[in-house]
């Protein structure tokens, strides 16, 4: 069985690599990916950090184009840790842009074995193993991920990866001492692509001190491996931001602020002397409830009396529900994000869904209400829920859903324990229900068919498969799942492999949906990654993102600021008088020279439908 399940994933795993290598677009989803692009393509030629952005012409916002290009001491840089930078321009030189795709397919055929690994070292199962990591593939939407620029399946890769060295660690299989600096050292690698990474740090140290059999040897060890990660962001930090804070982006706000976490230090360094006294000295079976009942009581009388506490409570409830439930309660002053009267709601017009409306599975995880469930397994479930809950708090608590795209990609270093959990509980459920594997294959097929006949009939389409059929559905598989927990019987049992099937198949549907839109969206955005398509000689092009003027000094790129109406008049002015071309799209030009009567258009050849800007009177220069 090992073998075959082996030869399996490195079937599916040839697949993926296969069409990153010969059919993946390469096209840009989001300008987001256009940045780490930017600043790889800035490295390799020039050698260096800062952003050639045109702010010798005016200190306009327009030059910044978002809030992603901060302003550093020494000008224009990415906001995003240097991993990418590094990593792609010597893979840019030698391959061009297809690597860089090839790279996320790399990345996530790694995490699917990574979470083989997980799923054995946690549970020593082959078959809860394989099952996990093909999940992982297709019933998550981490297979969209294997196909962008974005480095997520490299953050997956590297925290699975890290989490089987540190449990080795925490078993003492081969030493403390090594296996944890090792697993430093690969979280570190995974930091300098990602900063969600970081989170591993405290749930690394929760599971030491509550399970390592050499708790301080282990910590010792795995702040060895990350220290140097952490030199490397905090000098490239210094360099672009003007700090040495490792976890910085540049900005003023944001999650990667150190003074937004020095209160859940606090109270997380209690709660870690807690755990060490009870591991210490564990409470007996005589004095663990009123233990147990006096902290309830501690802990419900200070949400009620403090008000700042009671608040952040009921913030952290709310951003939970929709992150996890129901993207469609998403607040957000972005107008990129709208209701529509059919009751979805887009995302710069995607229908952007929630962990259970992409996975309407995850209802299976009420199986593990069921206290006989643990017997055997307490461990390990204790382990991967205390990854779920610390790595999902600071986005839950502050409901962040990560701008545009298909699903909540933070989620996505998630994905491998989700994935084992329901491995678990479908073995466990066939184990109960034995010579139903037919009838879940017959379920997942029709769970794949009826988001496929809603997006064709339904008048909400395909928005409306997304997030009102799978909440239904994902409603339902909680249902029955509870019900199968705490109703034993075998029509309960088979309930919850159908309904659970069901959900497998929707989410498949979700992936292969949200990877075809993706692809489609990269193919109409093909010119923006060829380097030598665009406009020759000194242009300042608005709202047209080139590759080629992103790297060539004499072509310098604007947006224009949310918070003007249109194109910078002091910034064109002053463009045109150190003799550049000005390009806008032609609605904009028209609309520019329509309120500024000094300046007329032209049609201009080139991408795009362009307009060039120009003086309709030159003035004379003082």
């Amino acid at each position: 069985m090992a073998k075959q399940s082996t030869a399996i994933l490195y079937a599916f795993s040839a697949a993926v690599l296969a069409f990153a290598l010969l059919h993946a677009q390469l096209g840009f989803f989001i300008i987001d990916e256009v940045l780490y692009l930017f600043a790889a393509d800035t490295f390799r030629l020039g050698g260096g950090l800062i952003l050639d952005n045109g702010l010798h012409l005016a200190p306009s916002t327009d030059l910044n184009w978002t809030e992603l290009v901060p302003l550093g001491p020494s000008g224009l840089t990415s906001q995003y840790p240097p991993g990418t930078t590094f990593v792609w321009a010597p893979l840019l030189s030698l391959f061009g842009e297809r690597a860089i795709i090839v790279l996320s397919a790399v990345a996530a055929v790694g995490a699917v074995f990574a979470t083989r690994g997980l799923a054995l070292r946690l549970f020593g199962d082959p078959v809860v193993a394989v099952i996990a990591s093909l999940l992982l593939l297709f019933a998550t939407f981490m297979l969209e991920y294997a196909f962008v620029y974005w480095p997520h399946t490299m953050s997956v890769w590297t925290v699975a990866l890290s989490f089987c060295l540190f449990l080795d660690a925490l078993d003492d299989r081969r030493g403390t001492v090594l296996p944890a600096m090792l697993s430093g050292l690969v979280l570190g690698v995974g930091l300098l692509f990602r900063l969600d990474a970081f989170l591993l740090l405290p749930i690394f140290t929760v599971l030491a001190v509550t399970f390592a059999a050499r708790p301080v040897r282990l910590l010792i060890g795995g702040a060895i491996g990350v220290a140097p990660a952490f030199a490397i962001l905090a000098l490239v930090n210094r360099e672009k931001f003007g700090t040495f804070n490792p976890l910085s982006y540049g900005g003023t706000d944001g999650l990667t602020r150190l003074e937004v976490y020095l209160p859940f230090a606090a109270v997380g360094l209690a709660a870690l002397a807690l755990l060490a006294l009870v591991r210490l000295r564990p409470p007996t079976s005589r004095t663990w409830p009123p233990i147990a009942a006096a902290a309830t009581v501690v802990v419900v009388a200070a949400v009620a009396l403090i008000p700042a506490l009671r608040a952040f409570v009921a913030d952290y409830a709310v951003g939970s529900y929709r992150l996890l439930i129901d993207s469609r309660n998403i607040e957000s002053e972005l107008n990129g994000v709208v209701a529509l009267p059919n009751g979805t709601t887009l995302f710069w017009g995607l229908p952007k869904k929630a962990l259970a409306q992409s996975m309407p599975w995850l209802g299976l995880l009420l199986i593990l209400t069921l206290p006989g469930f643990w017997r055997g397994r307490a461990r390990s479930l204790a382990i991967a829920l205390t990854f779920a809950v610390i790595f999902s708090f600071p986005f839950a608590a502050t409901a962040w859903h990560g701008g545009m795209s298909s699903n909540m990609r933070y989620f996505l270093p998630l994905m491998p324990f989700l994935a084992i959990l329901a491995a678990v509980i479908l073995d466990y459920l066939m184990q109960r229900a034995p010579g139903h594997g037919p009838t879940l294959a017959v379920a997942v097929i029709a769970g794949a068919a009826f988001p496929w006949m809603w997006t064709a009939l339904a008048p909400t389409g395909l928005a409306g498969a997304h997030q009102i059929w799978s909440l239904y559905l994902f409603a339902a598989v909680a249902f029955v799942a509870l019900a199968a927990a705490h109703i034993p019987s075998p029509r309960t049992t088979i309930a919850a492999l159908v309904l659970g099937g069901l959900g497998l198949g929707t989410a498949a549907f979700n992936t292969a949906s949200d990877m075809y839109t993706s692809q489609l969206r990269r193919a109409e955005a093909r010119p923006l990654s060829d380097l030598a398509y665009g406009y020759s000689g000194k242009v300042l092009i608005y709202d047209l993102m080139l590759r080629s003027a992103l790297v060539d000094p004499d072509q310098v790129i604007a947006l224009r600021s949310r918070h003007r109406d249109g194109p910078d008049e002091v910034l064109v002015r002053a463009a045109l008088a150190d003799e550049y071309r000005v390009l806008m799209p032609a609605a904009t030009a028209t609309a520019f020279v329509e309120r500024f009567a000094a300046y007329d258009l032209r049609t201009a050849e080139g991408p795009g439908n362009m307009a060039e800007v120009f003086w309709a009177d030159r003035p004379t220069v003082e």
